[in-house]
């Protein structure tokens, strides 16, 4: 009982290269939903996927403290994002955004613009080494100026040429 009840008291949960997947995310949600002083999370290469994502998606809108959210390289589609950003407005602290070396391309891209502007203490969104083009980019290019606190946007390693990056600048 005491391990648990300082396991759901802490602010930060680093579960990075544990080798998770997807059907390793429900007890860590059921685990999240109890977590209200959470304001940091590292899933750093776990390939949670697209369900995964899903279910994480399901407990954001209770992690209200929650600053810094860092998913790089968990395999996450179009799909897992879609059902991220869904749930993401509900983060209103959210100021690091980490969805680098995933499989999101233009579609993903657009899902996530759609919540930006409601992330109002956004300060860096990390998408480096995904499938974004110029379809892409120009979708965040029109969401980012909406954010006042807004100051780094990686996106190394996509597909996106001279049209994107000038949307962007």
């Amino acid at each position: 009982q005491a391990t648990f009840e300082e396991l759901i008291l802490g602010e930060r949960f680093i579960f990075a290269a544990l080798g998770w997947e997807d059907r390793d995310m429900e007890p860590l949600v059921e685990v999240l939903l109890h977590c209200r002083n959470l304001k940091y999370i590292d899933l750093f290469q776990n390939k949670i996927a697209h369900t995964g994502a899903e279910k994480l998606a399901e407990v954001l809108p209770s992690l209200v403290n929650l600053v810094d959210l860092k998913l790089q390289g968990c395999s996450i589609s179009d799909a897992g994002t879609t059902s991220l950003v869904k749930k993401l407005p509900s983060l209103v602290n959210l100021s690091f955004l980490d969805l680098s070396d995933n499989n999101i391309s233009d579609a993903g891209a657009a899902s996530l613009a759609e919540a930006l502007p409601s992330l109002v203490n956004l300060s860096s969104l990390r998408l480096a080494e995904n499938n974004i083009s110029d379809a892409g980019a120009k979708s965040l290019a029109v969401a980012l100026p909406s954010l006042k606190n807004f100051h780094t946007l990686d996106l190394e390693n996509n597909g996106i040429r001279d049209t994107g990056a000038i949307s962007l600048a």
